[in-house]
Protein backbone atom coordinates (compact mmCIF):
# COMPACT_ATOMS: atom_id res chain seq x y z
CA UNK A 1 0.00 0.00 0.00
CA UNK A 2 1.44 3.39 -1.04
CA UNK A 3 1.27 6.09 1.57
CA UNK A 4 1.54 8.82 -1.05
CA UNK A 5 1.81 9.18 -4.78
CA UNK A 6 3.89 11.50 -6.94
CA UNK A 7 1.70 14.02 -8.78
CA UNK A 8 1.66 13.63 -12.56
CA UNK A 9 3.25 16.61 -14.35
CA UNK A 10 1.09 17.74 -17.20
CA UNK A 11 2.78 18.93 -20.40
CA UNK A 12 1.23 21.87 -22.18
CA UNK A 13 0.91 20.73 -25.82
CA UNK A 14 1.30 24.35 -26.95
CA UNK A 15 4.82 24.52 -25.56
CA UNK A 16 7.79 22.78 -27.18
CA UNK A 17 11.10 22.65 -25.40
CA UNK A 18 14.06 22.88 -27.80
CA UNK A 19 17.68 22.17 -27.22
CA UNK A 20 20.24 24.92 -27.92
CA UNK A 21 21.37 22.99 -30.99
CA UNK A 22 17.83 22.90 -32.35
CA UNK A 23 17.39 26.62 -31.70
CA UNK A 24 20.61 27.36 -33.60
CA UNK A 25 19.55 25.16 -36.52
CA UNK A 26 16.20 26.94 -36.82
CA UNK A 27 17.88 30.34 -36.68
CA UNK A 28 20.46 29.30 -39.31
CA UNK A 29 17.66 28.03 -41.56
CA UNK A 30 15.76 31.30 -41.16
CA UNK A 31 18.83 33.40 -41.99
CA UNK A 32 19.69 31.20 -44.99
CA UNK A 33 16.13 31.44 -46.31
CA UNK A 34 16.12 35.22 -45.89
CA UNK A 35 19.45 35.43 -47.74
CA UNK A 36 17.96 33.52 -50.69
CA UNK A 37 14.95 35.87 -50.81
CA UNK A 38 16.94 39.07 -51.38
CA UNK A 39 16.09 40.94 -54.63
CA UNK A 40 18.17 39.39 -57.45
CA UNK A 41 18.79 42.54 -59.49
CA UNK A 42 21.40 41.06 -61.84
CA UNK A 43 19.27 38.00 -62.60
CA UNK A 44 16.24 40.15 -63.43
CA UNK A 45 18.38 42.44 -65.62
CA UNK A 46 19.80 39.48 -67.57
CA UNK A 47 16.35 37.95 -67.92
CA UNK A 48 15.05 41.28 -69.25
CA UNK A 49 17.84 41.36 -71.85
CA UNK A 50 17.09 37.81 -73.02
CA UNK A 51 13.39 38.61 -73.40
CA UNK A 52 14.12 41.94 -75.14
CA UNK A 53 16.40 40.33 -77.72
CA UNK A 54 13.94 37.50 -78.28
CA UNK A 55 11.21 40.07 -78.92
CA UNK A 56 13.51 41.96 -81.30
CA UNK A 57 14.27 38.73 -83.15
CA UNK A 58 10.52 38.19 -83.67
CA UNK A 59 10.11 41.72 -84.99
CA UNK A 60 13.02 41.12 -87.38
CA UNK A 61 11.50 37.84 -88.58
CA UNK A 62 13.52 35.11 -86.86
CA UNK A 63 10.55 32.71 -86.91
CA UNK A 64 10.56 32.64 -90.70
CA UNK A 65 14.16 33.42 -91.64
CA UNK A 66 17.29 31.96 -89.96
CA UNK A 67 19.26 34.83 -91.52
CA UNK A 68 17.84 37.03 -88.75
CA UNK A 69 19.76 35.21 -86.00
CA UNK A 70 22.91 35.26 -88.14
CA UNK A 71 22.51 39.03 -88.46
CA UNK A 72 21.81 39.44 -84.73
CA UNK A 73 24.96 37.63 -83.61
CA UNK A 74 24.63 33.85 -83.65
CA UNK A 75 27.81 31.84 -83.23
CA UNK A 76 29.22 31.37 -86.73
CA UNK A 77 32.74 29.99 -86.57
CA UNK A 78 34.02 31.55 -89.76
CA UNK A 79 32.64 34.98 -88.77
CA UNK A 80 34.53 34.74 -85.47
CA UNK A 81 37.67 33.84 -87.41
CA UNK A 82 37.20 36.78 -89.78
CA UNK A 83 36.89 39.75 -87.47
CA UNK A 84 33.80 39.29 -85.26
CA UNK A 85 35.08 37.85 -81.95
CA UNK A 86 32.13 39.52 -80.21
CA UNK A 87 30.12 36.51 -81.43
CA UNK A 88 31.69 34.60 -78.51
CA UNK A 89 29.39 36.69 -76.27
CA UNK A 90 26.35 37.67 -78.36
CA UNK A 91 24.79 34.16 -78.67
CA UNK A 92 24.12 34.23 -74.91
CA UNK A 93 21.39 36.84 -75.50
CA UNK A 94 19.72 35.08 -78.46
CA UNK A 95 17.13 32.31 -78.63
CA UNK A 96 15.31 30.49 -81.40
CA UNK A 97 11.61 29.92 -80.83
CA UNK A 98 9.24 30.31 -77.91
CA UNK A 99 10.15 27.01 -76.23
CA UNK A 100 13.85 27.90 -76.24
CA UNK A 101 13.33 31.26 -74.50
CA UNK A 102 10.72 29.83 -72.10
CA UNK A 103 12.95 26.99 -70.96
CA UNK A 104 16.12 29.06 -70.56
CA UNK A 105 14.27 32.07 -69.15
CA UNK A 106 12.52 30.01 -66.48
CA UNK A 107 15.73 28.18 -65.59
CA UNK A 108 17.56 31.51 -65.20
CA UNK A 109 14.70 32.89 -63.09
CA UNK A 110 14.77 29.91 -60.70
CA UNK A 111 18.48 29.21 -60.50
CA UNK A 112 19.86 32.70 -61.07
CA UNK A 113 18.16 34.19 -58.00
CA UNK A 114 19.57 31.47 -55.77
CA UNK A 115 23.13 31.62 -57.09
CA UNK A 116 23.15 35.43 -57.14
CA UNK A 117 22.11 35.56 -53.48
CA UNK A 118 24.63 32.88 -52.52
CA UNK A 119 27.56 34.63 -54.22
CA UNK A 120 26.53 38.27 -54.36
CA UNK A 121 26.05 40.47 -57.40
CA UNK A 122 29.72 40.96 -58.36
CA UNK A 123 30.62 37.29 -58.20
CA UNK A 124 27.38 36.30 -59.95
CA UNK A 125 28.22 38.53 -62.92
CA UNK A 126 31.63 36.88 -63.13
CA UNK A 127 30.10 33.39 -62.84
CA UNK A 128 27.45 34.00 -65.48
CA UNK A 129 29.70 35.52 -68.13
CA UNK A 130 32.68 33.20 -67.57
CA UNK A 131 30.29 30.25 -67.97
CA UNK A 132 28.50 31.78 -70.96
CA UNK A 133 31.64 32.77 -72.88
CA UNK A 134 33.32 29.44 -72.08
CA UNK A 135 30.26 27.61 -73.40
CA UNK A 136 30.35 29.50 -76.74
CA UNK A 137 34.12 28.97 -76.96
CA UNK A 138 33.63 25.22 -76.40
CA UNK A 139 31.00 25.18 -79.14
CA UNK A 140 33.36 27.12 -81.42
CA UNK A 141 36.11 24.54 -80.88
CA UNK A 142 33.89 21.46 -81.03
CA UNK A 143 31.10 22.22 -83.48
CA UNK A 144 30.87 24.04 -86.84
CA UNK A 145 27.09 24.44 -86.48
CA UNK A 146 25.41 27.80 -85.83
CA UNK A 147 24.51 28.16 -82.15
CA UNK A 148 22.51 30.52 -79.90
CA UNK A 149 21.20 30.45 -76.33
CA UNK A 150 21.99 31.10 -72.66
CA UNK A 151 21.86 27.41 -71.72
CA UNK A 152 25.66 27.14 -71.45
CA UNK A 153 25.68 29.97 -68.88
CA UNK A 154 22.79 28.31 -67.03
CA UNK A 155 24.75 25.03 -66.94
CA UNK A 156 27.54 27.08 -65.36
CA UNK A 157 25.13 28.15 -62.62
CA UNK A 158 24.18 24.49 -62.12
CA UNK A 159 27.88 23.70 -61.74
CA UNK A 160 28.24 26.52 -59.20
CA UNK A 161 25.25 25.20 -57.24
CA UNK A 162 26.76 21.72 -57.13
CA UNK A 163 30.10 23.14 -55.92
CA UNK A 164 28.35 25.11 -53.17
CA UNK A 165 26.68 21.94 -51.93
CA UNK A 166 29.97 20.06 -51.58
CA UNK A 167 32.30 22.90 -50.62
CA UNK A 168 30.03 24.43 -47.94
CA UNK A 169 28.11 21.36 -46.88
CA UNK A 170 28.52 22.02 -43.15
CA UNK A 171 27.53 25.68 -43.49
CA UNK A 172 24.27 24.94 -45.32
CA UNK A 173 21.30 24.19 -43.02
CA UNK A 174 20.07 20.57 -43.31
CA UNK A 175 16.72 21.72 -44.74
CA UNK A 176 18.51 23.07 -47.84
CA UNK A 177 21.25 20.46 -48.32
CA UNK A 178 19.09 18.28 -50.53
CA UNK A 179 18.90 20.98 -53.15
CA UNK A 180 22.62 21.69 -53.47
CA UNK A 181 25.52 19.31 -54.14
CA UNK A 182 24.18 15.84 -54.84
CA UNK A 183 20.68 17.23 -55.23
CA UNK A 184 21.66 19.01 -58.45
CA UNK A 185 23.56 16.07 -59.98
CA UNK A 186 20.41 14.30 -61.32
CA UNK A 187 19.30 17.54 -63.02
CA UNK A 188 22.72 18.02 -64.56
CA UNK A 189 22.86 14.44 -65.83
CA UNK A 190 19.26 14.57 -67.09
CA UNK A 191 19.86 17.73 -69.12
CA UNK A 192 23.15 16.44 -70.52
CA UNK A 193 21.35 13.21 -71.46
CA UNK A 194 18.59 15.14 -73.25
CA UNK A 195 21.29 16.80 -75.30
CA UNK A 196 22.42 13.40 -76.54
CA UNK A 197 18.99 12.28 -77.73
CA UNK A 198 17.40 15.53 -78.94
CA UNK A 199 18.69 16.83 -82.25
CA UNK A 200 19.90 20.43 -82.37
CA UNK A 201 21.12 20.74 -78.76
CA UNK A 202 24.70 22.01 -78.46
CA UNK A 203 26.30 19.65 -75.92
CA UNK A 204 29.71 21.25 -76.40
CA UNK A 205 28.27 24.51 -75.06
CA UNK A 206 26.54 22.77 -72.15
CA UNK A 207 29.62 20.86 -71.02
CA UNK A 208 31.88 23.88 -71.50
CA UNK A 209 29.58 26.09 -69.42
CA UNK A 210 29.17 23.44 -66.71
CA UNK A 211 32.93 22.96 -66.27
CA UNK A 212 33.67 26.70 -66.38
CA UNK A 213 30.95 27.46 -63.82
CA UNK A 214 32.13 24.74 -61.46
CA UNK A 215 35.79 25.79 -61.62
CA UNK A 216 34.93 29.47 -61.19
CA UNK A 217 32.75 28.67 -58.17
CA UNK A 218 35.66 26.78 -56.60
CA UNK A 219 37.77 29.94 -56.77
CA UNK A 220 35.09 32.28 -55.41
CA UNK A 221 33.88 32.50 -51.82
CA UNK A 222 30.15 32.09 -51.36
CA UNK A 223 28.35 34.68 -49.25
CA UNK A 224 26.74 32.36 -46.70
CA UNK A 225 25.27 33.57 -43.37
CA UNK A 226 28.03 33.53 -40.77
CA UNK A 227 30.82 33.13 -43.32
CA UNK A 228 34.04 35.11 -42.66
CA UNK A 229 34.50 38.48 -44.30
CA UNK A 230 36.34 38.38 -47.58
CA UNK A 231 39.69 40.10 -48.00
CA UNK A 232 39.52 43.60 -49.42
CA UNK A 233 41.87 42.72 -52.30
CA UNK A 234 39.55 39.89 -53.36
CA UNK A 235 36.59 42.29 -53.32
CA UNK A 236 38.47 44.82 -55.45
CA UNK A 237 39.50 42.12 -57.94
CA UNK A 238 35.95 40.82 -58.21
CA UNK A 239 34.58 44.34 -58.67
CA UNK A 240 37.05 44.98 -61.49
CA UNK A 241 36.09 41.70 -63.18
CA UNK A 242 32.37 42.38 -62.76
CA UNK A 243 32.70 45.86 -64.27
CA UNK A 244 34.82 44.44 -67.12
CA UNK A 245 32.22 41.76 -67.95
CA UNK A 246 29.36 44.26 -67.70
CA UNK A 247 31.28 46.56 -70.06
CA UNK A 248 31.95 43.66 -72.41
CA UNK A 249 28.22 42.87 -72.45
CA UNK A 250 27.34 46.49 -73.28
CA UNK A 251 29.92 46.66 -76.08
CA UNK A 252 28.64 43.37 -77.47
CA UNK A 253 25.05 44.63 -77.41
CA UNK A 254 26.14 47.79 -79.25
CA UNK A 255 27.90 45.67 -81.91
CA UNK A 256 24.84 43.44 -82.26
CA UNK A 257 22.59 46.45 -82.83
CA UNK A 258 25.07 47.85 -85.34
CA UNK A 259 25.05 44.53 -87.18
CA UNK A 260 21.24 44.45 -87.19
CA UNK A 261 20.48 48.01 -88.23
CA UNK A 262 23.61 49.52 -89.82
CA UNK A 263 26.14 47.14 -91.39
CA UNK A 264 26.50 43.38 -91.50
CA UNK A 265 29.75 43.40 -93.42
CA UNK A 266 32.66 41.37 -92.13
CA UNK A 267 35.89 43.36 -91.90
CA UNK A 268 38.01 43.02 -95.03
CA UNK A 269 40.77 40.38 -94.64
CA UNK A 270 44.12 41.98 -93.86
CA UNK A 271 45.98 39.83 -96.38
CA UNK A 272 45.16 39.37 -100.10
CA UNK A 273 47.11 37.56 -102.81
CA UNK A 274 47.26 38.16 -106.55
CA UNK A 275 46.10 35.48 -108.97
CA UNK A 276 46.25 35.09 -112.74
CA UNK A 277 44.18 32.76 -114.89
CA UNK A 278 46.62 31.04 -117.24
CA UNK A 279 46.31 31.85 -120.96
CA UNK A 280 43.73 34.60 -120.29
CA UNK A 281 43.83 38.33 -119.54
CA UNK A 282 42.15 37.75 -116.13
CA UNK A 283 44.05 39.04 -113.06
CA UNK A 284 42.73 39.81 -109.60
CA UNK A 285 43.14 39.66 -105.82
CA UNK A 286 41.70 37.06 -103.47
CA UNK A 287 41.66 36.86 -99.62
CA UNK A 288 44.40 34.60 -98.31
CA UNK A 289 41.96 32.74 -96.07
CA UNK A 290 40.04 31.35 -99.05
CA UNK A 291 41.12 28.01 -100.50
CA UNK A 292 41.65 27.50 -104.23
CA UNK A 293 39.74 24.43 -105.41
CA UNK A 294 39.31 22.88 -108.87
CA UNK A 295 35.96 23.06 -110.64
CA UNK A 296 35.39 20.73 -113.60
CA UNK A 297 32.84 23.12 -115.13
CA UNK A 298 35.39 25.96 -115.30
CA UNK A 299 37.71 25.27 -118.24
CA UNK A 300 39.71 28.49 -118.06
CA UNK A 301 39.28 30.01 -114.64
CA UNK A 302 39.66 29.77 -110.88
CA UNK A 303 37.48 29.26 -107.84
CA UNK A 304 38.27 30.12 -104.19
CA UNK A 305 36.12 28.88 -101.30
CA UNK A 306 35.61 29.27 -97.56
CA UNK A 307 34.38 25.73 -96.89
CA UNK A 308 32.95 26.47 -93.44
CA UNK A 309 30.44 29.06 -94.70
CA UNK A 310 30.10 28.14 -98.38
CA UNK A 311 31.24 31.56 -99.61
CA UNK A 312 33.05 31.33 -102.95
CA UNK A 313 34.43 33.62 -105.63
CA UNK A 314 35.22 32.63 -109.21
CA UNK A 315 36.52 34.04 -112.49
CA UNK A 316 36.22 32.38 -115.91
CA UNK A 317 36.91 32.99 -119.58
CA UNK A 318 34.60 31.29 -122.11
CA UNK A 319 36.55 31.87 -125.31
CA UNK A 320 33.88 30.27 -127.52
CA UNK A 321 31.27 32.87 -126.55
CA UNK A 322 31.18 36.07 -128.58
CA UNK A 323 27.90 37.60 -127.47
CA UNK A 324 26.70 41.20 -127.19
CA UNK A 325 25.64 42.63 -123.81
CA UNK A 326 21.96 42.36 -124.77
CA UNK A 327 22.19 38.57 -125.22
CA UNK A 328 24.05 37.67 -122.00
CA UNK A 329 21.05 37.29 -119.66
CA UNK A 330 19.18 35.09 -122.15
CA UNK A 331 22.31 32.95 -122.54
CA UNK A 332 22.54 32.62 -118.75
CA UNK A 333 18.91 31.49 -118.51
CA UNK A 334 19.49 28.96 -121.30
CA UNK A 335 22.45 27.47 -119.40
CA UNK A 336 20.33 27.10 -116.27
CA UNK A 337 17.57 25.32 -118.22
CA UNK A 338 20.06 22.96 -119.85
CA UNK A 339 21.94 22.22 -116.64
CA UNK A 340 20.97 19.72 -113.95
CA UNK A 341 22.46 21.28 -110.79
CA UNK A 342 20.11 24.21 -110.14
CA UNK A 343 16.45 23.82 -109.23
CA UNK A 344 14.96 25.81 -112.10
CA UNK A 345 11.87 26.87 -110.14
CA UNK A 346 14.10 28.44 -107.49
CA UNK A 347 16.13 30.49 -109.99
CA UNK A 348 15.27 34.20 -109.80
CA UNK A 349 17.09 37.24 -111.15
CA UNK A 350 16.46 39.94 -108.54
CA UNK A 351 18.35 42.70 -110.32
CA UNK A 352 20.10 43.22 -113.63
CA UNK A 353 21.86 46.40 -114.79
CA UNK A 354 24.69 47.40 -117.09
CA UNK A 355 27.96 48.49 -115.53
CA UNK A 356 31.69 47.94 -115.78
CA UNK A 357 34.15 45.18 -114.95
CA UNK A 358 37.88 45.82 -115.17
CA UNK A 359 37.23 48.92 -117.30
CA UNK A 360 34.98 47.11 -119.81
CA UNK A 361 31.21 47.23 -120.22
CA UNK A 362 29.47 44.43 -118.36
CA UNK A 363 26.08 43.13 -117.30
CA UNK A 364 25.55 42.80 -113.53
CA UNK A 365 22.95 40.37 -112.14
CA UNK A 366 21.92 39.52 -108.61
CA UNK A 367 20.45 36.02 -108.45
CA UNK A 368 18.95 33.60 -105.93
CA UNK A 369 18.69 29.85 -106.47
CA UNK A 370 18.67 26.42 -104.83
CA UNK A 371 20.67 23.38 -105.84
CA UNK A 372 18.79 20.23 -106.81
CA UNK A 373 20.50 18.05 -104.21
CA UNK A 374 20.82 20.69 -101.47
CA UNK A 375 17.66 22.79 -100.86
CA UNK A 376 19.44 25.75 -99.26
CA UNK A 377 18.86 29.17 -100.83
CA UNK A 378 21.98 30.76 -102.32
CA UNK A 379 22.67 34.31 -103.42
CA UNK A 380 24.93 35.09 -106.37
CA UNK A 381 26.41 38.31 -107.74
CA UNK A 382 27.54 37.92 -111.36
CA UNK A 383 29.39 40.24 -113.74
CA UNK A 384 29.60 39.28 -117.44
CA UNK A 385 31.82 41.28 -119.80
CA UNK A 386 32.33 40.56 -123.54
CA UNK A 387 36.02 40.91 -124.55
CA UNK A 388 38.06 40.23 -127.68
CA UNK A 389 39.16 36.95 -126.05
CA UNK A 390 35.63 35.80 -125.23
CA UNK A 391 33.13 36.20 -122.38
CA UNK A 392 34.65 36.96 -118.95
CA UNK A 393 32.45 36.02 -115.98
CA UNK A 394 33.27 37.06 -112.41
CA UNK A 395 31.06 35.95 -109.51
CA UNK A 396 30.60 35.77 -105.74
CA UNK A 397 28.16 33.45 -103.98
CA UNK A 398 27.20 32.06 -100.56
CA UNK A 399 24.16 30.69 -98.75
CA UNK A 400 21.69 33.58 -98.63
CA UNK A 401 21.74 33.71 -94.82
CA UNK A 402 25.49 34.49 -94.90
CA UNK A 403 25.86 36.50 -98.07
CA UNK A 404 25.30 40.02 -96.68
CA UNK A 405 28.37 39.61 -94.43
CA UNK A 406 30.59 38.98 -97.47
CA UNK A 407 29.40 41.79 -99.74
CA UNK A 408 32.38 43.96 -98.81
CA UNK A 409 34.77 41.13 -99.70
CA UNK A 410 33.03 40.67 -103.04
CA UNK A 411 33.18 44.38 -103.88
CA UNK A 412 36.91 44.52 -103.11
CA UNK A 413 37.52 41.38 -105.18
CA UNK A 414 35.62 42.75 -108.18
CA UNK A 415 37.39 46.12 -107.96
CA UNK A 416 40.74 44.33 -108.15
CA UNK A 417 39.89 42.57 -111.42
CA UNK A 418 41.86 43.31 -114.57
CA UNK A 419 40.56 41.83 -117.83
Amino acid sequence: MKLFHRPVRRVDPRRVVLTPEQVKEIEDTRLFYQALKRPAVVTYTLLGLLIAFWGLSLICGADNDPETLVRMGAKINTFIDNGQPWRLVSPIFLHFGILHILFNGYALYLLGRIIENLYGKRRFIVLFFVSGIASIAASYVGSPIMSVGASGAIFGLLGAGAVVGFKYREAIPPAFRRFFGRGLLPWILLNLGLGLVIEGIDNYAHVGGLIAGGLTALMLQARLPGSPKEKILNKIGQSVLAVAFAGLALVTIALMLNNIFISQHLPLPASWSSFHVANTPINGMTPDNLQAIPNEEIQQGVQFVDRSSGFWIAAELESEKNLPLSALIDDLKREVVQGNEINQRSFHILEQVTGHLGGKEAVYARITFELVDHPLEYELELWMAPTSDGLVSVSCSAPKMFYAAYEGWCAHYVESMKI
